[in-house]
């Protein structure tokens, strides 16, 4: 799953989740706790690059690859330049996760 996907879980589940990926680039383990809205991150820096792949396709495969956790802005950027073919943001965490409720909130209810 993307980062935003994964965020919006929550929301769409009604529960407290749990994420624990690693930073694509350092490797680095990252937990992110998620409550609808609202998330905690361990390291505290986590951040998420939002974007997608300048080529055409289903969103699993021009989306979802970019849109990672990583452990602080620094790291996201240096990911970002050696994918230029990539555009997006580095969004903090709680604008990354009220766009993951957003998207994802009334999935089961709709």
């Amino acid at each position: 799953m993307c980062a935003v996907d994964a965020l919006g879980m929550s929301a769409i589940l009604g529960t407290e989740v749990v994420i624990e990926p690693a930073d694509p680039v350092t490797g680095e383990r990252i937990t992110v706790t998620v409550q609808g809205e609202s998330a905690v991150a361990t390291p505290a820096t986590v951040v998420v690059f939002v974007g997608a792949d300048a080529g055409r396709g289903p969103s699993a495969e021009t989306c979802c690859t970019s849109l990672n956790f990583f452990t602080d802005r620094a790291t996201a950027r240096s990911w970002a330049g050696e994918h230029p073919r990539v555009g997006g943001i580095v969004a903090d965490l709680a604008d990354a996760t009220r766009l993951g409720a957003t998207i994802f909130g009334g999935a089961l209810t709709s």
